[in-house]
């Protein structure tokens, strides 16, 4: 049911009552009660609501605006600047908005204002509708329900459910590095669960695992594994163990060797042990406290290029390698070419060796003593000198040479174009190059 007739409400708006900024400011005022001498004119219904109702005010100039609540029946004194303002009113019956209306009023100092703001009575307003709400929970959304006990008509306002409320998260299943986890949370209103998984951890260096254990025949094999799971970062070789040798002696100054955890079997051994054991695994022939030169070769950059160097051991293999019992000191195209600058003291093998090759690539004797070594951490043996020669034979007994007469070898020194010194016996001699010898590595270090 809507009653038809203009709804006004009356608003005295004063400016300067006694303002003492009066060129400058002035008051509005707002009367928001009953206007008696027109209560006869309205349903005893409306001018009861007057009373009741309750306003949202906003008064507003260029970038200013003032915000005002207000209940019916209040009177209220807003000092504003001079100006052109503007006055909103929306009024409210019971949570419904009842009413609305505006004007404009030019504030002045010094003068009186008064303007009359009209509201108008929204359509959609009932005296006779009784409101009743379902409030809204987070799994439902609730309901505003009008019902008109005049019209015998109902009408129903959907109200969105509410968000969920969440409680604090708490662990259900821990994450590792290989399975991801779970947390779970309930809404405090309606004990809704929320499940979440959690993000599998990083891994964690733990210690290393020996997959396979070295022994002196066969590198074995680690890993380093995740202190939580058996995830590896790294997977390395475990270097051979140095064999564990025990020896018989065959011939004097030779023994067979036999590994005792692998069982290997190595070749012929020179027993000498007296001066100790050389870092490339052979035997010391040759001590010299205060050292001794070993003649550099060549110019940096070049390939076969070494620095000369101080040494204080010379160093012979243990092992007497199988194969040809001689061989001519260079080949057959150099049987007659001098190859000159090899020298005879000690500490020229090295370089006398390098100026062979130079002059010919394919002299054994020189070359697979150069090559000895090749691939391992020592390759700087040689052929050695005359007079390295001489430190050799003088420690024969320690290589099985127990008689002068079977002690002939080649040494690295030139005679001349045509001979080469080799040690025969008892004494250093000469030999026509492409005679057949035997030849012996040696290092210095």
């Amino acid at each position: 049911m809507k009653f038809v007739f203009g709804f006004l409400i009356i608003m005295m708006i004063l400016s300067a009552c006694f303002n003492p900024w009066q060129d400058s400011t002035g008051n509005i005022i707002i009367n928001l009660g009953s206007d008696n001498s027109r209560s006869s004119l309205w349903p005893p219904q409306e001018y009861e609501i007057l009373n009741q109702l309750r306003y949202e005010i906003l008064i507003y100039y260029e970038d200013d605006e003032i915000e005002l609540d207000a209940n019916g029946g209040d009177f209220i004194k807003q000092t504003v600047a001079v100006g052109l303002w503007n006055i909103k009113i929306d009024a409210f019956y019971k949570g419904k908005h009842f009413a609305a209306g505006s004007n404009s009023v030019n504030i002045k100092p010094g003068q009186d204002n008064l303007v009359t703001i009209e509201m108008e009575e929204l359509d959609t307003f009932c005296y006779e509708c009784e409101h009743d709400e379902i409030l809204p929970t987070c799994d439902k959304d609730g309901k505003e329900i009008t019902t008109c006990v005049i019209e015998l008509h109902n009408e129903e306002i959907s109200i969105k459910k509410l968000d969920h409320f969440w409680g604090e998260w708490q662990e259900s299943i821990p994450s590792t590095c290989i399975i991801a986890g779970s947390k779970k949370r309930e809404c405090e209103l309606c004990k809704e669960p929320e499940m979440e998984d959690i993000a599998l951890l990083d891994h964690e260096e733990g210690k290393w695992e020996i997959i396979e254990e070295s022994c002196c025949s066969k590198e074995g094999l680690k890993k380093l594994l995740c202190t939580n799971c058996d995830y590896a970062f790294e997977v390395e070789t475990i270097p051979l163990l140095n064999h564990e040798w025990e020896l018989t002696p065959i011939a004097p100054g030779y023994s067979s060797e036999k590994c005792l955890i692998c069982e290997e079997t190595g070749g012929m051994i020179l027993t000498l042990s007296f001066l100790g054991t050389g870092p490339a695994g052979g035997v010391i022939i040759y001590v010299d406290p205060d050292g001794f030169t070993v003649q550099g070769y060549g110019e940096e950059g070049d390939d076969d290029y070494f620095a000369s160097y101080t040494a204080h051991y010379l160093e012979v293999p243990r092992y007497i390698e199988p194969g040809p019992t001689s061989r001519p000191w260079v080949s057959i195209p150099f049987i007659s070419v001098d190859i000159p600058g090899t020298d005879s003291i000690i500490g020229a093998g090295r370089r006398n060796t390098a100026i062979i090759l130079a002059a010919d690539s394919d002299a054994l004797p020189a070359r697979e003593c150069r090559d000895f070594g090749k691939g391992t951490d020592f390759d700087d043996w040689f052929l050695p000198s005359i007079h390295e020669l001489q430190l050799m034979y003088n420690v024969r007994t320690h290589f099985g040479f127990m008689s002068s007469l079977t002690f002939f070898f080649w040494s690295s020194t030139q005679f001349n174009n045509t001979y080469a010194y080799y040690f025969y016996n008892t004494q250093q001699t000469m030999q026509i190059k492409n005679s057949g010898a035997p030849y012996h590595p040696i290092r210095a270090f």
